[in-house]
């Protein structure tokens, strides 16, 4: 028993050294491999904090000639050590859930998205194939995919390729600077099959979907307009 509590203190310790060494490979997710580490250190502060007001004799460590039973003075700092860092930590649980309910009560994006948009989704979600592609504003982008089983042209950054080219892409698209041929050319390089027309494309631009002939209006709500893309190649 003791040997194979050694190995596993060993294997939370090569955890714990692993995940500095991890989050620098050149993955885009590789930040969330510090995610699980949280368990491993918790474990072992543990492990430190018990040896420290309650001995290694009692811990089965020290020969078997040489341990002490726990007693009750030791046992009665061990519980009060842990309810005060349990009550310590629970602070910034506290913080965390103030800053939570602040940020909902603002009612602002990300978190809010207007009616219109969350119907327009709906409507996605309902009409638009998994195989689709939806070409959108970053913001709305991120929000899409909730509600639809379709691809968007460029959402989430770290599951994006290409994201920062890509988001100057859409940015683009829906200004008034680039002329038909490079809307066409995006259309058609990147197999969009769906415009998303709401308040944050108008606000890149004045770009008018409804003007262009390769765009057909397919849904509207008053405040979005969706376009499935006709035909994207030059006339």
């Amino acid at each position: 028993m003791r040997n194979a509590w050694s190995g596993r203190r060993l294997l939370l310790i090569g955890w714990c050294v692993a995940v500095p060494l991890l989050v620098y490979i050149p993955f885009n997710l590789q930040r969330r491999l510090t995610l699980g580490v949280q368990v491993p250190l918790a474990i072992l502060a543990a492990l430190g904090l018990w040896y420290i007001f309650v001995g290694s004799r009692q811990t089965g460590d020290a020969p078997e000639e040489a341990r002490k039973p726990v007693t009750g003075d030791a046992l009665r700092r061990w519980r009060i050590l842990s309810v005060g860092l349990v009550a310590l930590m629970s602070l910034s649980n506290l913080v965390i859930l103030l800053g939570a309910g602040l940020e909902v009560s603002r009612k602002s994006p990300p978190i809010f998205h207007s009616g219109v948009e969350v119907d327009a989704a709906d409507w996605l979600g309902a009409h638009a194939a998994a195989d689709d592609v939806v070409l959108a504003a970053y913001e709305t982008s991120n929000f899409l995919p909730t509600r639809m089983s379709a691809r968007v042209f460029a959402g989430h950054g770290p599951e994006t390729i290409h994201s920062d080219a890509k988001r100057e892409l859409q940015r683009q698209f829906f200004t008034d600077d680039p002329d038909d041929a490079f809307r066409r050319d995006l259309l058609s390089d990147y197999g969009v099959t769906y415009v998303f027309s709401g308040p944050a494309e108008r606000a890149l631009g004045d770009f008018a979907p409804e003007d262009v002939p390769y765009l057909q209006q397919v849904y509207d709500n008053g405040g979005v307009q969706i376009y499935a893309v006709v035909s994207a190649s030059h006339d």
